[in-house]
């Protein structure tokens, strides 16, 4: 960790600046800056004050009341995000403890973009979707499932497939997604459900590295059309005939 023991200056009763008066080694190696004892963090770092208000508002704070605060922050004019723990040994004097955690902030950055990329790809689907935990209960289902069942996607997180199912006029244990869990394989099947839809379900079981089942998702093909359009052509040729 980085450590640095300051001074802060006020003017009007205000946090200023603050001076340099120590730091360890690991504070040039984490921030790149050298010979910062007894100079400004202005002078070390050129537009700190305009990018970075908050540092010099709970550092004066911390200076002036001696309580301990932590922190985490980006400081733009060196391209590098930190996480800090300042306590005050004397009054308008602080000293900030630090990690550089740039590398843990960018992993996190490429997670949320990976899951709103995720998330749009698996909303834009026609196709309906349902995520559930290995027992049975859903933990996730796109809008397309949602609008099918005629509820919230958010109602149906938490309630067991059964309850999903209770539309359809197959058994349950017959779904792929039961049959999925059952076997460890893929499974797929036409379901009729009670209002006349036909769907196509394929159920995938969801292994974690070490081959242990975390999860079944299923997909859900609206198929009305297409059964209704054979029925319509295989009676069109019995006519024929």
């Amino acid at each position: 960790e980085g450590c640095a023991y300051c001074k802060m200056l006020l003017q009007d009763g205000k946090p200023e600046d603050f001076v340099y008066l120590d730091c360890n080694n690991s504070f040039e190696t984490l921030t790149g800056l050298n010979n910062v004892i007894g100079k400004k963090v202005t002078e070390v770092i050129p537009g700190i004050k305009e990018s970075n208000p908050e540092l010099f508002e709970i550092y004066g704070r911390v200076a002036a009341t001696g309580n301990p605060e932590k922190l985490e922050t980006f400081v733009e004019p060196l391209g590098i995000w930190f996480s800090v723990s300042v306590y005050s040994i004397e009054k308008d004097h602080f000293v900030a403890v630090f990690n550089n955690i740039t590398d843990r902030k960018r992993t996190e950055e490429a997670l949320r973009q990976s899951e709103k990329e995720k998330s749009l790809i698996l909303e834009s689907a026609t196709e309906m979707l349902v995520y559930y935990d290995p027992d049975l209960r859903v933990h996730w289902a796109n809008k397309a499932a949602a609008d099918s069942l005629g509820v919230a996607a958010a109602a149906l997180v938490g309630r067991h497939c059964y309850e999903i199912w209770q539309s359809r006029q197959t058994p349950c244990e017959c779904c792929p997604v039961v049959r999925a869990r059952e076997t460890g394989f893929p499974q797929q099947g036409e379901q009729i459900a009670r209002d006349g839809r036909a769907w196509f379900v394929r159920g995938y079981p969801v292994n974690d590295d070490q081959g242990q089942m975390i999860g079944l998702i299923e997909f859900i093909q609206d198929i009305t059309e297409r059964k209704r359009a054979e029925r319509a052509l295989k009676e069109s040729e019995q006519r024929y005939r």
